[in-house]
């Protein structure tokens, strides 16, 4: 039996508590273990004989896993509580991930994929919503953006750990590395506290109570950008070789370093300017990174699309998760994440599955050329909508 730690959290302004710091290296320790999966896995199965479709549906199928269990999972944590399935989701992760190093099946590794995906919606979901019960109002959009640096950082260093890991000692190595990272979260999951919430069960669900409308916004701007995102992370280090570059792992440090500096300055500018200019900045440097891949034959023009790519990815999902749950009542966050989420994982699902398309169609570069529609129709929408519009997303 699990101890509890629900509790009535004193959330005032101060930001920097230990609740905050044991959930931002819960988020950054899980999300390692699963984009260094994401990022090798579309390189070892390609090495097993894999065609570039099914390369894409490795990572749509563990989109579809997640997608799956997204609604429930929000409703799960806003009825039953959250660290219980923190722990739960996190556990079954940690196996999952473990067992990739046993069965180098391209049939088994799809099966498993599957089951990883629904163990990280469950986990992701969680930690998103606890640390939005933890930040203060005031602060909120600046709390926001220093949670996501955790998985903006891991989605840029994770990458380059996995490629370097994989290209030097192996595939059952690198799952090593990403099982025990997965560990720690879970590890430390034991000893984050959460907000007690009334615990209702799962009694007179509607289909409305599975999606938040406020966060349905968010949730079409993340699929948009994401599936971006998807082409970018699930064919990158392919299209890399392709053109000769071995050192492709380079990209992925640029685009950390240029999420480290600046995201923390995106939430402190939400909180004060608001939503609209971030996010048709980020929008527009996600497009421009699409556009500079294309075009990248060697590492000097990889590492330029790095650095837009830090701006515009990392930028992009501050907006759009702090704008899902910035004005939703506290028993509907956890629905509001899972909302978001869902448009996120989606956007990665469908973006690996048409660039997988494409590339075997067209070529890598002009799968890249033809992605960036999916960023400029996000911009349309923010910019159709209007400045008044999103900011009625802010913080209460």
């Amino acid at each position: 039996m699990f101890v509890n730690k629900d509790t009535n959290l004193d959330v005032t302004t101060n930001l920097w508590t230990k609740d905050f710091i044991f959930i931002s290296i819960i988020n950054l320790a899980a999300f390692v273990g699963f984009n260094m999966l994401s990022t090798a896995m579309p390189l070892y199965v390609a090495s097993l004989g894999a065609s570039d479709f099914l390369v894409g549906m490795v990572t749509t199928l563990t989109t579809l896993a997640i997608l799956s269990v997204r609604p429930i999972s929000g409703i799960m944590l806003d009825r039953f509580g959250r660290r219980g399935i923190l722990i739960y989701g996190t556990a079954i992760t940690v196996v999952i991930i473990s067992s990739y190093a046993f069965f180098p099946i391209l049939s088994i590794i799809l099966l498993i994929r599957i089951f990883q995906g629904i163990a990280w919606g469950l986990t992701s979901t969680s930690v998103s919503t606890i640390v939005a019960d933890i930040i203060p109002r005031k602060r909120f959009a600046e709390g926001m953006g220093y949670f996501a640096l955790t998985t903006a950082f891991a989605v840029a260093f994770a990458p380059a750990i996995a490629l370097n890991v994989l290209e030097n000692r192996g595939f059952p190595t690198m799952v090593t590395i990403a099982a025990i990272s997965t560990f720690i979260a879970l590890v430390l999951s034991f000893f984050q506290r959460t907000v007690k919430i009334e615990k209702v069960g799962l009694q007179k669900i509607k289909p409305s109570d599975l999606f938040e409308k406020r966060a349905m916004l968010p949730a079409i701007m993340a699929l948009l950008v994401n599936s971006a995102f998807g082409a970018v992370t699930t064919f990158i280090a392919i299209h890399g070789a392709a053109e000769g570059v071995d050192n492709i792992y380079i990209y992925f440090t640029v685009y950390a370093c240029a999420t480290l500096v600046t995201r923390p300055i995106t939430g402190k500018l939400i909180d004060k300017k608001g939503f609209f200019m971030p996010g048709i900045i980020s929008i527009s440097c996600v497009a421009i990174t699409l556009i500079l891949i294309g075009f990248s034959h060697n590492i000097i023009m990889f590492s330029i699309a790095g650095i837009f790519a830090g701006i515009g990815f990392g930028t992009n999902f501050g907006v759009n998760q702090t704008m899902a749950v910035a004005s939703v009542p506290p028993n509907r966050r956890g629905v509001a994440t899972s909302t978001f989420f869902f448009g996120f994982d989606a956007g990665i699902g469908l973006g690996a599955a048409v660039a997988g398309l494409l590339a075997g169609a067209c070529g890598y570069a002009n799968m890249y050329f033809a992605m960036s529609v999916f960023p400029i129709a996000a911009m349309l929408i923010f910019i159709i909508l209007g400045k008044k519009r999103i900011e009625e997303y802010s913080a209460k």
